[in-house]
């Protein structure tokens, strides 16, 4: 994080989509949003105000398609990580979480 602003953080991976086009013009990017953790829960609003942008970005660009991957790792009051999702570090994903990966990317045909 870097103590970057949401809009800090968009910008930095705007400019790393950007580069790799240049490189790969025709290059689909699937790009997974920022998910919640315990572990910096104090930048839940900003890691929200990034994926927000990160989905408008992607939107407006056919190369690129947000996959909604924090909505999979909110509690039940929908203002923070489940840590029934998390390791004990309060940031990695249990092994079992990443059936949630699978299960987006499987959902737009990345992989049957």
């Amino acid at each position: 994080d870097e103590g970057l602003s949401g809009e800090g953080a968009c910008e930095r991976l705007k400019a790393l989509i950007e580069e790799i086009h240049l490189n790969l013009p025709e290059a689909n990017i699937f790009l997974f949003g920022i998910e919640p953790s315990l572990l910096f829960a104090q930048n839940f609003d900003k890691e929200a105000k990034a994926n927000d942008l990160l989905k408008s970005f992607a939107n407006a660009d056919p190369l690129l398609t947000y996959l909604d991957s924090p909505s999979e790792f909110l509690n039940e009051s929908r203002d923070g990580a489940n840590p029934s999702l998390l390791l004990d570090d309060g940031l990695h994903p249990r092994p079992s979480t990443y059936s949630v990966y699978v299960r987006m990317i499987s959902n737009v045909g990345l992989w049957q």
